[in-house]
């Protein structure tokens, strides 16, 4: 039906299969721009707001806060003033008439389609959205992550892209052989699978360890890279990581514990979850993880492997995003050579506590 838009549950990363409906920043009623900041949906691993998928009025909320639906669900309805209500109304039955079929027919659409690619350490494990023709995204997540950090980000990043996330060596479920655990050798072998999926010209986007890690890896590229993102970069001239927080994520034991130390990746330490904390858990118990995770920290936290990376920033002049609350990285200065953008009110994980800002800066960029 014309100027008629679904509000539906959004699907953000890999893992996500539901949504919980926890408040409305607009009420039936109020005007709704495209974009704009519209309801907060929490899932097992983090609260975030979905944003209006269209211009109009909120004519209907269909669900009741508190509410737990399936990816896809219908929640609200945003509609011209002019349309009657009793065309929303007959949109509401025929859209949940055929939701279990439109749930059906995209079964098989994942967010990332996974794949594993051969490298010099060992299979790594990707998620690529898109055919992969054009320019590529390639996305690399931090230390003790995953791709799945990335699920707020790539919808809006793979828009008429190829979006290619991965799991770096050692983390998810990549192979957990890390070599000497340099962002060196990381950078090599992600070098090895973008060969693989021969891609011909790619955006990096890195956060954290994954920036330190991109900013190696263009020196590999020849030729082909576009655009360099760094979210939070480790490395950087002027900076340092703690190693507080590095150490704790690999030594506490107890979950309270551990769950203190995680905190310290957010400005709202109230978006870390039992889910989150019981992932980390988990994952360490992972034969090689410890080893793997080990070996990379102590890299890091000799500091000796970042010497070269001012050089690489002054050379590539990426676009730099930090969180003004970030407590991992801690700036005694800020890296001249290249575009600094701060976002207020977020630490560590800027993309995923304000994603709709590093979208929007990160789009930006790639033009």
């Amino acid at each position: 039906m014309s100027g008629i838009t679904a509000v539906r549950i959004p699907k953000w990363g890999l893992s996500m299969t539901e949504g919980t409906v926890v408040a409305w920043h607009k009420a039936v009623g109020d005007s709704v721009t495209e974009d704009e900041d519209l309801v907060d949906i929490e899932t097992a691993k983090i609260t975030n707001v979905a944003l209006a998928p269209g211009n109009g009025v909120l004519r209907r909320i269909t669900v009741d806060l508190g509410d737990t639906m399936p990816v896809g669900a219908l929640i609200g309805v945003i509609a011209d003033a002019a349309v009657a209500d009793a065309e929303i109304e007959t949109f509401i039955e025929d859209f949940n008439a055929r939701f279990g079929v439109l749930k059906t027919e995209g079964a098989g659409e994942a967010v990332f389609q996974p794949a594993t690619v051969d490298s010099r350490l060992g299979p790594i494990s990707i998620g690529q959205r898109g055919d992969g023709s054009g320019d590529t995204i390639l996305l690399i997540h931090g230390f003790a992550s995953d791709m799945n950090s990335w699920g707020f980000n790539i919808e809006a990043l793979g828009e008429g892209r190829t979006l290619v996330a991965l799991d770096l060596p050692g983390h998810g479920t990549s192979t957990k052989n890390v070599g000497d655990g340099t962002i060196a050798t990381l950078a090599a072998a992600v070098g090895d699978v973008l060969t693989r999926l021969e891609v011909e010209r790619v955006h990096l986007v890195g956060h954290s360890l994954g920036a330190a890690v991109a900013l190696q890896l263009a020196e590999l590229l020849e030729g082909k890279l576009g655009e360099m993102v760094l979210v939070a970069p480790a490395g950087l001239p002027g900076s340092t990581v703690s190693s507080d927080f590095l150490n704790g994520l690999l030594t506490a034991r107890r979950q309270r514990e551990l769950k203190g130390y995680l905190e310290m990746l957010m400005a709202d330490s109230s978006r870390v979850t039992h889910e989150m904390v019981e992932d980390i858990i988990k994952f360490r118990r992972v034969d090689g993880v410890m080893d793997a995770l080990g070996k990379i920290r102590d890299q890091i936290n000799s500091g000796e492997q970042f010497a070269g990376l001012g050089a690489l920033v002054e050379k590539y002049r990426p676009l730099v995003i930090i969180g003004e609350a970030d407590r991992i990285i801690v700036r005694d200065s800020l890296q001249e050579n290249g575009e600094v953008k701060v976002i207020p009110y977020a630490g560590h994980m800027p993309h995923v506590e304000s994603p709709n800002e590093v979208n929007a800066l990160i789009v930006a960029r790639l033009g």
